[in-house]
């Protein structure tokens, strides 16, 4: 079970990758849209999609790498710590924008009858497969708790095997450090977490 859980950490980010480059290259890069926008409503909008799309397609192309080098016996963990840094990067811009970003979008539906027109007929497009440019734009969070929900199951075992082990030779908490989850050791990994907070702090905030 815990191999389906890592294929699913890397089929779930290519669906995720896929979703990000339609509402990039659908809805960021339409002409027909942007020309209703001020350069800080676009901004506020559509602030670094564009960067977490890049980011998510080296993130998948690491994780497909991994796959195809060892199919049967393989893990994620090592590669999401290396793009700790990364994450927080970009992701911590992108959702500490989110008051911005949903008081921005409200604010055209509501006083931009052109915006409200176009986004609705860029939504009935095949390629969105009737789902709103919000679900898009949320995204992001959603993603980086998934992220971090798999990770701690599919690590759950190996941290209790170790911590066995330890237990029987005596060993303490140092013993193990090498099992630990991104964000749970003292380098660049808390910012990992430090994305996860703030996405699961807005995905509450939404549901409010």
């Amino acid at each position: 079970w815990r191999e389906s859980l890592l294929f699913e950490v890397v089929t779930s980010e290519a669906s995720y990758c896929r979703s990000l480059d339609i509402v990039v290259e659908h809805f960021v890069k339409s002409k027909q849209l942007g020309a209703k926008l001020t350069t800080q409503d676009r901004n506020w909008l559509f602030s670094r999609l564009f960067n977490v799309l890049i980011l998510s397609c080296s993130f998948l192309s690491k994780l497909e790498e991994r796959v195809e080098s060892d199919i049967m016996s393989f893990t994620v963990c090592d590669i999401i710590a290396r793009h700790c840094q990364r994450f927080r990067m970009v992701y911590v811009p992108y959702l500490t924008n989110q008051s911005y970003q949903d008081a921005t979008y409200q604010r055209l539906m509501n006083e931009n009858q052109d915006f409200k027109q176009i986004v609705a007929k860029l939504e009935r497009s095949p390629v969105c497969q009737r789902l709103p440019l919000r679900s898009f734009l949320v995204l992001p969070f959603q993603r980086i708790t998934r992220i971090k929900l798999l990770v701690q199951v599919s690590t759950t075992p190996l941290r209790q095997h170790r911590e066995e082990d330890d237990s029987r030779h005596g060993r303490g908490p140092a013993g193990h450090q090498g099992s630990e989850a991104p964000g749970e050791g003292n380098d660049g990994r808390n910012s990992f977490w430090l994305c996860i907070h703030a996405g699961e702090k807005h995905l509450k905030n939404r549901s409010q």
